[in-house]
C-alpha cells in the first residue's frame, strides 16, 4: 500500500506515503474523520463572509480557515493549507467510513511531511546528511495569569444586538449562571485563582486529582519567554513528563514505510544519552527563539476578551436569536459579538496547536559529495545525532521542492569567531567556525477551526479548573513553588 497510517486523532488521520512517485515522496495525507463534528447554523453564522465555502465543502472551509485567517496572524512560513486530494479507496477501511457519506468524491489535502526534510530544499551551498530529529512541541496556554480575560464578570465590553441595551456583556450574576450551565454542582463565585497562577498549572492540578496524572514543572510562560534558558527548561520539563505537550521523533530513511506512533520506525520517541538530549533541547530552544512563531501564537491566544463564560453567554444568546427566527450575520447590531466570538474561537485554536521543529545535520554541499572532512565542519562531538553518511545526490528527474523555511541553525554560545560564507551571506546566517551546522525548520500544525459548539465544554473545563484549584489550593501552592511560579503579591495566599 502506497499510504500507510502515521497516526489518528478524534478529528483527522494522517498517512505518510511510502510509494515512487517523486511528487508525493516527503508528503503526507490529511483525512478528516467521519466522526468529526460537521459545522452548524451557528457556525456558519459566526463565519458568515469570512469563510464562505460551499455546504457540505468542509474541507474546503479548513483550508480557508488556515489561509485567510490564520496564516497572516501566525505567519504564512509557518501554516501550510495543503492541496485537495481524493482519498485513495484502499483507504476507505482504515478509516471507518467518511464525512457525510461522501466516498471517492471526499477531498483530504496533501502536505509536507514535518518530521523530514524530504519535501524540502536546503540553503544554497548545503546539504542535509543522517538521520533527521522532529520535535513536536504543544505550547499550550502562554497568557500570563493577568493577561487572560477577565470574562463578563469583569465586564467585557460588547455591542448589543439590535433591541436589546447596550453596555457589557453581562454582570457576575449571569456569568454563574452560564457557568452552572455548563457544569452543574461547581461554584467559582469570587474566586481570583485563575488570575494568580498559570492556566496549564490548574489544568494539570485537576488531571493529577481527577486522574492521577504526575504535576508536570513545564510552564508555558518559560517557553513564551523568549530567554533561552527558560525556553530550554521549558522543553526538558515537557519531555521529562510530556502529559501531551512534547515527544521527539526519529526521521525514516528515505523510501521506507512509516510505521505507527510508538513502533519501530519513524514515529518512535528518541532514546539518546543525557548530553545528546541536552544538545536536542538546546537546538530546539535556539530555533524557536529566533523565530516569530512562539511571539505570533501569544497575540492570537491574547486576542479573546470574553473568556469562556463570556463566550458561552454570547453563544447562548445567538443560538436563542436564530431559533426565534432572526438572522444576526446580516444585522449590524450583531457584528461586535460576531466578532469577538471569531476572535475566542481563533485564540482557542492558538491554545491548542502545535509547533514542529525539524532538525538535521548539514555539511556543505562540496563535502558531502566527495565525503571529504572541511575545516569547521569535521567535529561531530557537539552533534546529538549519529555520524551522518555522505548524502546521494539528488535524482534528475526529481520535483521541485516545498518552498518551506529552511534555515542553517548554529550554536552561538562557540568561543569559535563567525564568518560568512558566500552561500549563506544573501539569508544573513552566519556560519560558526569549529560549530556543527543543522538544518532546521519550523511548522505549526492543528490549526483546525474550532465548533461553537464546544465552548460549552470550554466553559464547564473553566469551572471545573477553578473549583479544584480552590479545594486544593495547598497542593496547588506547593505545585507552584516545585514549579518555580509565584503568585502575584497582593492577593491573598491560599491556606
Amino acid at each position: 500500500m502506497e499510504w500507510q497510517l502515521k497516526g489518528r486523532g478524534a478529528a483527522n488521520a494522517v498517512f505518510g506515503y511510502c510509494g515512487n512517485d517523486h511528487a508525493l515522496v516527503g508528503h503526507v495525507l490529511r483525512v478528516r474523520m467521519a466522526s468529526r463534528r460537521a459545522p452548524e447554523a451557528a457556525d456558519q453564522t459566526i463565519w458568515a463572509g469570512v469563510l464562505d465555502a460551499a455546504d457540505g465543502d468542509d474541507t474546503c472551509r479548513e483550508m480557508l480557515y488556515m489561509s485567510d485567517v490564520i496564516a497572516p496572524l501566525l505567519g504564512s512560513q509557518y501554516v501550510f493549507t495543503g492541496v485537495p486530494f481524493p482519498v485513495p479507496s484502499t483507504l476507505y477501511e482504515a478509516l471507518d467510513g467518511l464525512p457525510d457519506g461522501h466516498g471517492g468524491d471526499h477531498l483530504a489535502t496533501i502536505q509536507p511531511d514535518h518530521t523530514t526534510f524530504l519535501a524540502n530544499a536546503p540553503p544554497d551551498g548545503y546539504v542535509g546528511v543522517g538521520p533527521t530529529v522532529c520535535m513536536e512541541i504543544k505550547p499550550k496556554w502562554g497568557l500570563r495569569p493577568d493577561e487572560a480575560p477577565a470574562g463578563t464578570g469583569a465586564g467585557a465590553a460588547v455591542a448589543a444586538p439590535s433591541g436589546r441595551q447596550a453596555g457589557t456583556v453581562s454582570g457576575a450574576e449571569s456569568t454563574n449562571e452560564a457557568a452552572a450551565a455548563a457544569a452543574p454542582g461547581i461554584t467559582t463565585q469570587g474566586s481570583n485563582v485563575g488570575r494568580r497562577y498559570p492556566r496549564f498549572m490548574l489544568h494539570m492540578l485537576l488531571k493529577h486529582v481527577q486522574k492521577g496524572y504526575p504535576l508536570s514543572l513545564y510552564n508555558p510562560l518559560d517557553l513564551f519567554s523568549g530567554e533561552l534558558g527558560a525556553m530550554q527548561r521549558a522543553i526538558r520539563s515537557l519531555l521529562e513528563c510530556p502529559s501531551g505537550g512534547a515527544q521527539a521523533e526519529a526521521g525514516r530513511a528515505p523510501g521506507t514505510c512509516p510505521a505507527g506512533r510508538g513502533a519501530e520506525g519513524e514515529a518512535q520517541v528518541v532514546e539518546v544519552e543525557a548530553e545528546a538530549v541536552s544538545a536536542l533541547v538546546r537546538l530546539a530552544a535556539l530555533a524557536l527563539q529566533r523565530e516569530d512563531v512562539l511571539s505570533n501564537v501569544h497575540k492570537i491566544q491574547a486576542l479573546d476578551e470574553l473568556g469562556p463564560q463570556g463566550a458561552l453567554q454570547l453563544y447562548g444568546e445567538l443560538v436563542e436569536a436564530m431559533q426565534s427566527g432572526a438572522s444576526p450575520a446580516s444585522d449590524p447590531g450583531w457584528a461586535a459579538r460576531l466578532s469577538a466570538l471569531r476572535a475566542y474561537l481563533t485564540s482557542a485554536t492558538a491554545k491548542d496547536c502545535a509547533l514542529m521543529v525539524t532538525m538535521q545535520r548539514a555539511l556543505p554541499a562540496t563535502a558531502a559529495a566527495t565525503g571529504s572532512a572541511v575545516a569547521g565542519f569535521s567535529d561531530t562531538s557537539a552533534s546529538p545525532l549519529p555520524p551522518a553518511p555522505a548524502a546521494a545526490p539528488a535524482a534528475a528527474n526529481a520535483p521541485p521542492r516545498t518552498q518551506q523555511a529552511v534555515q542553517l541553525l548554529l550554536d552561538s554560545c562557540s568561543a569559535a569567531s563567525p564568518h560568512r560564507s558566500p552561500a549563506t551571506a544573501a539569508s544573513g546566517a552566519a556560519v560558526l567556525e569549529g560549530v556543527v551546522p543543522y538544518l532546521v525548520k519550523v511548522a505549526v500544525v492543528d490549526l483546525d477551526v474550532k465548533p461553537a459548539a464546544k465552548i460549552r465544554s470550554h466553559a464547564a473545563l473553566e469551572a471545573k479548573l477553578l473549583a479544584c484549584a480552590e479545594q486544593h489550593a495547598g497542593l496547588l501552592a506547593e505545585y507552584a513553588a516545585r514549579a518555580g511560579w509565584r503568585a502575584p503579591q497582593g492577593a491573598a495566599a491560599p491556606p
